[in-house]
């Protein structure tokens, strides 16, 4: 443990984690934003983890499984393969719009 160990800190305190809904709030309006109602989300799973396996899927598209899992922290190659194994392009694109609308709200927050 380390205080810069933490992916989401607190904008005021980098030294704390940031509030457990901070990111979620603004991921959720981006998906209301684009389209997708509170309850075709929870219809299709989607929540704010769900960026992780984005991430872990686009990422194992343009590297190796062993950069993959460096990049994503992971101890096994086998958990890194486990979030990367998503290659619908549609649900990937719209993980990209979604993304891209979040990142903006939390920006401009």
């Amino acid at each position: 443990y380390s205080d810069t160990s933490y992916v989401f800190f607190s904008n005021t305190k980098p030294e704390q984690p940031c509030y457990p809904t901070y990111y979620q709030d603004s991921f959720y309006e981006a998906m209301a934003e684009i389209g997708i109602s509170d309850e075709q989300r929870k219809e299709r799973n989607i929540v704010f983890h769900s960026l992780r396996h984005f991430c872990a899927t686009l990422l194992s598209q343009r590297a190796d499984m062993k950069t993959v899992q460096a990049i994503l922290g992971h101890r096994s190659e086998k958990m890194s393969m486990h979030y990367a194994d998503h290659d619908s392009q549609e649900k990937l694109n719209n993980m990209r719009n979604i993304m891209q609308l979040a990142w903006k709200e939390c920006v401009t927050a």
